[in-house]
């Protein structure tokens, strides 16, 4: 699950699978995207990751540019990363595909993420960080989307799940997507 912003604000939203290569100097990513706030067709974005001073990584790649008429253009990216404070906890992301549309859900350690994707083509995204025992909402951008702080870590207790089944949280059916145990 990425968000890329631009001067903090939310710009870019998708979520999809990665195959790695990694070479002596870089390693090369392919990204299989399942839902992209861009609202272009699936494609795949194929770049190569260099580690940064810093502590982020760089990539350079090529994909369509939903704003030059998809035409193919290369592109470059700075990833950092989130400070995941270590669990007992799986992290595990779930999907559903329903009349919202396809919804992916997402919590490792004490970040909580929700992407969703209408029928129209309309995006939204939650991110809540679990700060002192209690869940804090970081940022959200379109409709009302599930929450840990509302619903509870109760409704979303991952005890018996599986990779690739079904598994009811409150009153929706999601397949469990991705589920790495601690």
């Amino acid at each position: 699950m990425c968000v890329f912003k631009h001067q903090h604000i939310p710009k870019f939203r998708a979520l999809g699978k990665s195959d790695q290569d990694a070479n002596d100097d870089a390693v090369k990513c392919q990204w299989t995207k399942e839902i992209c706030s861009q609202n272009t067709e699936a494609h795949d974005d194929i770049g190569i990751f260099e580690d940064l001073p810093n502590g982020d990584a760089l990539e350079k790649g090529s994909m369509p540019n939903p704003d030059n008429n998809d035409k193919i253009q290369d592109y470059e990216e700075v990833w950092g990363n989130l400070d995941i404070v270590s669990s007992d906890q799986p992290a595990w992301i779930l999907r559903s595909k329903d009349e919202n549309g396809i919804t992916f859900v997402g919590k490792v350690g004490n970040w909580f993420q929700v992407l969703r994707k209408s029928e129209g083509g309309e995006f939204a995204v939650l991110r809540e960080e679990k700060v002192d025992g209690s869940w804090v909402q970081r940022y959200q951008v379109g409709e009302k989307l599930p929450s840990m702080a509302e619903l509870g870590e109760e409704v979303f207790n991952p005890e018996g799940w599986k990779q690739d089944t079904d598994v009811k949280v409150g009153d929706v059916t999601y397949t469990v997507y991705a589920l790495e145990k601690a």
